[in-house]
């Protein structure tokens, strides 16, 4: 996903085709946090080899390029959120 979004023009006429990937990446992250936080996922080595790149998603690409405010602030993506936490302490 990041290669196909990578291909998409910086024009603002793309926005929206930006956003549509950020939301896929967002909600793939969510997923993979929900399935880590509830244990379906318990692998101590996947999840310390998964950290710096769930941490640099989160900093460097969720709080920049979540649609809105609103969104980073709301509901969504409260799993990816709350795994992101975690792996800060």
């Amino acid at each position: 996903m990041d290669r196909e979004l990578a291909k998409i023009p910086p024009e603002s006429q793309y926005d929206d085709a930006r956003s549509q990937y950020h939301s896929r990446i967002f909600n793939t992250l969510d997923y993979l946090s929900f399935l880590v936080n509830q244990k379906v996922i318990d692998d101590r080595r996947l999840v310390e080899y998964m950290k710096p790149m769930i941490i640099e998603y989160y900093e460097e690409t969720f709080l920049k390029h979540a649609s809105s405010m609103d969104e980073r602030d709301s509901k969504s993506y409260q799993q990816f959120k709350k795994f992101y936490l975690k792996l800060k302490k």
